[in-house]
């Protein structure tokens, strides 16, 4: 959907960019599916640091392709769409080494885009900000550093107010990093009332019912009281749901 971003689609967006902007929470790890705006909270938080706290910030994809990908079709529309940063950085030039695809440069700050294949995206200078996206799709080791995320981690350790961000879907069971990840944090689930009971649940794929054979009488089935839930009662319900 063209024009300003908005999060009224996606409620539980919320929740996790007030923790962007919370001093108190350090690390932030979202485990979700395709499609469910998880690059959309990278690039929002980018943006706003931007804008509002300037400060040296990396951002590593799988590989260095996916990268420069990233760069050109999300965060090079982002900010010529987006009046105050446009006013920052300007359109990516070859000839302008503070501003190309995968370096933007700024007042108070800059942004590295790189792949956790690349090891000299890894090895440069301090970071007070780092965005990991797609952690589960990275390689075990990139060149002789070792494990991509711990050689950039080292670029944070003199922030006392550092920012890391870790985002992906999950892959294999038990070798998945993001499922390590979120196993470390405060696992925070998105819970929503129902509009029969008032009783607040996170959503399950097992309480999806329908007639066999028809798909199209799909309903959502409270867990505590059975009312049967269409699509609208469902998004209804996300708008007022919370972490």
């Amino acid at each position: 959907e063209p024009g300003k971003y908005s999060s009224v689609r996606t409620p539980y967006v919320r929740g996790i960019l007030d923790e962007l902007t919370n001093p108190d929470t350090e690390t932030i790890v979202l485990r979700a599916c395709r499609q469910v705006v998880k690059t959309t909270v990278i690039l929002i938080g980018i943006g706003m640091s931007m804008d509002i706290d300037p400060c040296p910030m990396l951002l590593l994809e799988p590989t260095l392709d996916l990268a420069e990908r990233v760069s050109k079709r999300r965060i090079a529309p982002m900010i010529r769409d987006t009046r105050v940063l446009s006013e920052l950085i300007g359109p990516a030039r070859s000839k302008d080494a503070d501003n190309t695809i995968l370096n933007k440069t700024f007042r108070g700050g800059a942004l590295t885009i790189s792949g956790a294949n690349s090891p000299s995206g890894l090895i440069s200078e301090p970071r007070k900000k780092l965005f990991f996206d797609e952690i589960d799709y990275y390689p075990p080791t990139v060149g002789q550093q070792g494990d991509p995320i711990s050689t950039a981690l080292q670029c944070a350790i003199t922030f006392w107010d550092r920012k890391i961000v870790y985002v992906s879907r999950p892959s294999v069971k038990n070798l998945s990093r993001i499922d390590a990840c979120f196993d470390a944090s405060d696992q925070r689930y998105f819970h929503v009332p129902c509009y029969s009971c008032g009783k607040k649940q996170k959503l399950e794929w097992a309480q999806v019912k329908w007639d066999s054979g028809h798909p199209e009488t799909a309903v959502y089935v409270c867990q505590y009281c059975s009312a049967a839930w269409d699509d609208g009662r469902r998004l209804e319900a996300m708008i007022d749901g919370e972490w």
